[in-house]
C-alpha cells in the first residue's frame, strides 16, 4: 500500500495542496532516494510537503487517482522493458503535473527521451541527492507558476492571448520600441457574420469558425508578433518592427490564406471577415494610443492619429 511521510509546515511556506500542503508522489525502486531526499529537504520558502510513495507499475495509476499529486517522480526501473511507455501513462493521465524522471546511468537516454514524451526534468541515481531533489522541485514549481500564469492571459477557446494578454505584451513592445525608434502594425481582424453562421448551422459551427480564424492569424503572422482575441469573433495582430508597406502585404496573406479555409469549410458556410490595418512609429510622435482605437473592444469620437488604411477590407467568399 502506499506510504505518507509527513513534515512539519516551515515558517515561511507558500500554501498550496490540501490544507496548504504540496501532494507529491514519489514512484521508484528500493532503497528510496527520492522519498529519503525529500524528507531531509528544509523547504524554506517553498509548501509543506505531503509524500505518498510507491514501489511497482501496477499501483502508480491507481495512486494517483487516489491521491490526486502535485508533483510525480518516476523511477525508469519500475518498468524496464517499456519504461517510455510508463512516462506516456502517466503524463497523458496528468498532462499539467510537472513529472520528474529518476534513472540509472544505463537508462540515461531513456531520461532523455522522456523529456520529449512530456517529462519536466531528470535526476540520475546515485545523484538524486537533498540538493539535487530539491533544485529539480523547485524549477518545476517555478514553471507551474509562470504556465498558470500564462494561461490566465490566454483565450481558452482559441489558445491566443485575450485581451488582458494582448494588453500586457502591446505595453512591453510600446517600451521596447520607444527606446529602439521602433515601429508596428497593428491589424485587427472580425468575423462579421458570426451570429449568422450560430443561428444557421449552430453554436458549434460558429466556435469552430472562431477557432479557425485563430489558426489562420497564427499561420499568417511571425511567431514574435502578437496574436489575440479579444472577444467573441474579434481579433487583433500586433507586427513588431514592421515597414508601413508590410500592412498591405499582411493583408493580402490573410484573404489568400481564408479564401482556401472557405473552400474547405463547405458546407458548413463562408466566413465573412472585416479587416483594418493602421501603422505606428515611434519617430513620427504620434501617440501609441491611436492604435488602440482601431481595436474593437476601444472606441473614441475621435480620429486617429495613425496613417489607417481609408476602407476596411470585406471578405465574403
Amino acid at each position: 500500500p502506499p506510504s505518507r511521510g509527513h513534515r512539519m509546515p516551515p515558517l515561511n511556506s507558500a500554501a498550496s495542496g490540501s490544507g496548504g500542503k504540496l501532494r507529491v508522489l514519489v514512484a521508484e525502486t528500493y532503497p528510496g532516494e527520492v522519498f529519503d531526499a525529500l524528507n531531509a529537504m528544509p523547504l524554506i520558502d517553498m509548501p509543506s510537503l505531503e509524500i505518498t510513495s510507491v514501489s511497482t507499475a501496477s499501483t502508480l495509476l491507481p495512486t494517483i487517482q487516489l491521491v490526486n499529486p502535485e508533483v510525480v517522480f518516476v523511477d525508469l526501473a519500475l518498468h524496464p522493458s517499456a519504461p517510455l511507455d510508463l512516462v506516456r501513462g502517466v503524463h497523458r493521465t496528468l498532462p499539467n503535473i510537472p513529472l520528474i524522471i529518476l534513472a540509472g546511468s544505463a537508462d540515461k537516454e531513456n531520461a532523455r527521451h522522456c523529456l520529449q514524451e512530456g517529462a519536466t526534468d531528470y535526476l540520475l541515481k546515485g545523484q538524486a541527492d537533498r540538493c539535487a531533489v530539491e533544485r529539480v522541485l523547485r524549477g518545476a514549481l517555478e514553471r507551474n507558476t509562470v504556465n498558470g500564469l500564462t494561461d490566465l492571459l490566454r483565450d481558452p477557446l482559441t489558445r491566443l492571448y485575450n485581451l488582458d494578454g494582448f494588453s500586457a505584451l502591446a505595453s512591453r513592445a510600446l517600451q521596447s520600441a520607444e527606446k529602439s525608434v521602433g515601429r508596428m502594425i497593428l491589424l485587427t481582424a472580425e468575423i462579421e457574420n458570426l451570429d449568422d453562421l450560430a443561428r444557421e448551422f449552430g453554436p458549434s459551427i460558429a466556435e469552430q469558425a472562431v477557432r479557425d480564424i485563430a489558426a489562420l492569424l497564427s499561420k499568417s503572422f511571425r511567431r514574435t508578433d502578437v496574436v489575440a482575441r479579444l472577444a467573441e469573433g474579434r481579433f487583433a495582430v500586433l507586427a513588431l518592427d514592421a515597414l508601413e508597406p508590410t500592412g498591405a502585404i499582411m493583408r493580402q496573406r490573410v484573404e489568400r490564406h481564408l479564401l482556401a479555409l472557405n473552400r474547405s469549410r463547405a458546407p458548413w458556410g463562408d466566413i465573412a471577415l472585416k479587416l483594418a490595418t493602421v501603422f505606428w512609429s515611434a519617430g513620427t510622435g504620434r501617440p501609441f494610443h491611436s492604435l488602440l482605437q482601431m481595436l474593437p473592444m476601444c472606441s473614441s469620437s475621435s480620429a486617429p492619429d495613425a496613417a489607417v488604411s481609408p476602407r476596411p477590407t470585406r471578405l465574403h467568399l
